[in-house]
């Protein structure tokens, strides 16, 4: 009975992946996909790294090492780390696209509420807080790309979103950067809450709905955590989360105390001068989207 039904199985799952609405590039649905996907990408990352360059305004503020400074950024990466691992359970039981909307919607509105902190213990419970949140963007951003575009059309879909979040990275930081030298941290994280913000609602009205997405009732979370043990224990995947990890520690702690550095002596540079090294960030921009096409072309030859 298992040989007559394996052949079954899998052309039931073959004609499922077939009759599946896709979104084709060229069409309206995946111009308004693709708008949305940068979007969601910019304020995400702008919001994560957004206080790298605030970090010698924190630390002068509430008379703080650079190394507690720090923390602000390190907390909201560490529990957007802890939250990303569930966030797809999440989506499996309420939605992909209602998860990501509301991940923006709360992270974006927790930034405004940071700018009315109190004290320094205060803002960096709302950074954890806002990590929590962001967690529920990345993996289930990715999930719906997968999903809802056209297999071919995967790599440059791709491609935009990581694109959108290195132009929210680069400009989180050029732009509160730019803000805090002529209004206080505090103002400067509020109008970047408010611009994410209204990022969320045109994120809600410019992505389409979701057409091949099948919700399971529950969140099954041993499910995903029997998952989570596959994935940690194929020794490749081990090494590509390693260099993940590596590369990211390293480029992230570089441009925290580059700050501090930049702005002492001998260079006493200003906080828009120091914020132009993020410029460099455009140069992913243009990488990431040219990328996303060679996975595919890779493929297709013999």
């Amino acid at each position: 009975m298992n040989s007559s039904s394996t052949p079954s199985t899998l052309n039931t799952e073959a004609t499922s992946v077939l009759s599946r609405e896709w979104i084709h590039k060229g069409t309206k649905a995946y111009k308004h996909a693709g708008f949305a996907l940068f979007l969601v990408g910019f304020a995400s990352f702008s919001l994560i790294y957004c206080v790298q360059p605030l970090l010698p305004a924190f630390s002068q503020s509430f008379q703080i090492s650079p190394a507690s400074s720090s923390l602000a950024l390190s907390l909201t990466t560490a529990f957007l780390a802890i939250s990303i691992v569930l966030s797809s359970a999440f989506s499996q039981a309420i939605g992909r696209r209602g998860v990501i909307f509301t991940s923006m919607l709360c992270a974006a509105i927790l930034n405004i509420v940071s700018m009315f902190t109190p004290n320094w213990h205060s803002l960096l419970i709302a950074r954890a807080l806002e990590g929590l949140l962001l967690g529920g963007i990345p993996a289930v951003t990715m999930a719906w790309i997968a999903e809802e575009i056209a297999p071919e059309h995967l790599g440059k879909t791709m491609g935009l979103y990581i694109a959108g979040t290195a132009f929210g990275g680069m400009m989180g930081r050029v732009g509160m950067g730019i803000l805090v030298e002529y209004f206080s941290w505090r103002t400067a994280l509020g109008l970047l809450g408010a611009i994410c913000f209204i990022c969320s609602i045109a994120f809600l009205k410019l992505l389409p709905v979701s057409r091949n997405f099948v919700q399971k009732k529950g969140l099954n979370l041993g499910f995903h955590m029997q998952m989570w043990r596959a994935h940690l224990s194929n020794t490749k995947l081990l090494r590509l989360f390693a260099i993940g990890f590596l590369l990211t520690s390293v480029f992230v702690t570089l441009f925290n105390y580059a700050t501090f550095r930049l702005s002492g002596a001998p260079y006493s540079l200003s906080q828009t001068q120091i914020s132009l090294i993020f410029l460099s960030y455009s140069f992913g921009m243009v990488s990431s989207s040219l990328a996303g096409s060679l996975p595919i072309a890779s493929v297709k030859k013999p």
